[in-house]
């Protein structure tokens, strides 16, 4: 009888030391995360969104600091202020995202133009700065 116990006491050892090692994928297979939500692309879109009933009566009125998405014909914006003039402001769908086209990028600088690094520390005294080098190793040195 003794033996039993001995060996069902390794055993529930082993299955506990194997549990522990693997609880992530465990823990993963117990509870899945929830798959993402598809994005909608809005961009496309043919006619805009109607107005909810309380925005056709009047501005939306937000916090300062909230996203607005601001609508101009085929422009749209997006912004943490007021919208400017001539837009209209539209809700902002929870699951949609709106694609803008990058902004310019600037030209890189003209080669001849970029100074070198000796320019950039306008190092004029550089025969004494050598010397003054020399010097210190030679000290150094004989010390």
């Amino acid at each position: 009888m003794t033996l039993r116990w001995m060996v069902l006491v390794v055993a529930a050892l082993l299955l506990a030391s194997v549990a522990w090692r693997y609880r992530s994928q465990i823990s993963a297979w117990l509870a899945p995360e929830p798959l993402p939500r598809a994005i909608v692309f809005d961009n496309d879109a043919s006619a805009p969104p109607p107005l909810p009933a309380s925005a056709a009566a009047g501005p939306l009125v937000r916090p300062p600091g909230v996203m607005r998405k601001c609508v101009r014909g085929s422009q749209t914006s997006y912004t943490d202020r007021p919208c400017p003039p001539g837009f209209r402001e539209r809700d902002l769908a929870a699951d949609r995202v709106t694609v803008l086209p990058a902004a310019p990028v600037a030209a890189a600088s003209q080669p001849g133009q970029r100074k070198t690094l000796k320019q950039a520390l306008d190092v004029a005294d550089e025969d004494r700065l050598r010397e003054r080098m020399i010097e210190r190793a030679v000290e150094g040195a004989t010390r």
